[in-house]
């Protein structure tokens, strides 16, 4: 017979799945522009492992806003501003890749690259977003005064493991979208697709570096 114990980490579990499946849905975000461009470019191994990546990180931000330290570590007061340095420039980055990109004649797939490469840019991203650790204490707020989920440190693993396995299910499925759709793209659309998400990358980056000088002119 099942303690009830258990159960409260299953729910802890299942709540973390639907918290990451509809937390990674946005597709203005970086990690869904560069996922959904590896898979444009039918890169799909290098898609997953940029999800896998990004999850990884995201599953630390859970565990973490769970136990309560995001509160914490706000407070820290040069951990912001890094954070939003870091993120102008791995975007700028990234984004002036994504504009010269062109996508071949014949539309065939790119080489995947090193699996470590796109692991690591998937954790650098999330990482480094800053906005996750006020995102992820609202998140955490919210689950705590809907009452749904006893917030007991035991929890904080099953809860962020779910946000994981969220994340990656999402990913998963914009890339067999995308698998299933890149056909119907010419060269050239895709080309002016990728580059577009580029722009929406140096926008990003822009941002990034507006809010780290604003960090730094402030009294």
């Amino acid at each position: 017979m099942p303690r009830r114990g258990d159960g409260r980490m299953l729910l802890a579990l299942l709540v973390g799945i639907v918290f990451g499946f509809f937390g990674a849905m946005p597709l203005a975000g970086p990690v869904a522009l560069v996922v959904f461009s590896r898979g444009m470019e039918g890169r799909f191994r290098a898609g997953m492992f940029t999800a896998l990546g990004a999850s990884a990180a995201e599953f630390f931000y859970a565990l973490l806003a769970f136990w309560g330290f995001a509160t914490f570590l706000a407070q820290i007061p040069w951990v912001l501003p890094a954070s939003k340095a870091a993120a102008a420039m791995v975007l700028t980055f990234l984004g002036i890749a994504f504009v010269r990109k062109k996508a071949d004649e014949n539309v065939q797939a790119q080489p995947e690259g090193r699996r470590r490469h796109a692991l690591a840019l998937g954790f650098l991203l999330t990482a480094l977003n800053p906005t996750l650790v006020a995102t992820w204490s609202a998140a955490t707020t919210t689950l705590y005064s809907s009452e749904l989920v006893e917030f007991d440190p035991n929890h904080a693993w099953p809860f962020a493991a779910g946000v994981f396995g969220g994340d990656m299910l999402w990913y998963w499925l914009m890339l067999l979208l995308t698998r299933r759709g890149r056909g119907r793209f010419r060269p050239r659309a895709l080309t002016l697709l990728l580059r577009t998400m580029g722009l929406c990358l140096l926008g990003l980056a822009a941002w990034f570096a507006v809010a780290f000088v604003r960090l730094l002119l402030s009294p």
